[in-house]
């Protein structure tokens, strides 16, 4: 009986060891704005920061807008045209300042950005989301 209690203690803690990933985890690779209120047709300004251990892979146009609208996040922009597909590589413990012009088209509101990335840059990708920040019209 004491053999078999220790066979499954064994087993247990092997499960869990293998269990546990080695992507980076939520918080571990984030996007800030570097401003909380833009206009339209200004262009926002963000750090992608990895945090983690890992490389991150991110293409050349795999961040985008979203839009608050009631209590769902819709995504608005910007558009999707043809793209070069690079994959730029993010070293741990690394920065990266991103550039998106904003529509002059946007309604007034709150936005976030989402950014799809590839942790160990491969797949299955991942979205991570910025902070919200408020566009708001000239009135």
């Amino acid at each position: 009986m004491h053999r078999s209690s220790i066979f499954s203690l064994v087993y247990l803690l092997a499960l869990a060891g293998c269990s546990g990933s080695t992507a980076p985890q939520p918080g571990d690779v984030v996007l800030i704005p570097t401003k909380s209120v833009y206009a339209p047709g200004e262009t926002v300004s963000a750090q992608l920061f990895n945090r983690s251990d890992e490389q991150i892979g991110f293409g050349a146009c795999s961040v985008r807008f979203e839009h608050l609208t009631g209590s769902q996040w819709v995504l608005v922009g910007p558009e999707q045209v043809p793209c070069i597909a690079i994959l730029y590589v993010l070293e741990p413990a690394s920065t990266r300042m991103m550039q998106i012009p904003l529509d002059q088209t946007l309604e007034s509101g709150t936005y976030r950005l989402r950014q799809e990335i590839l942790p160990h840059t491969s797949l299955p990708a991942r979205t991570i989301h910025s902070p919200e920040f408020r566009l708001r019209n000239a009135a």
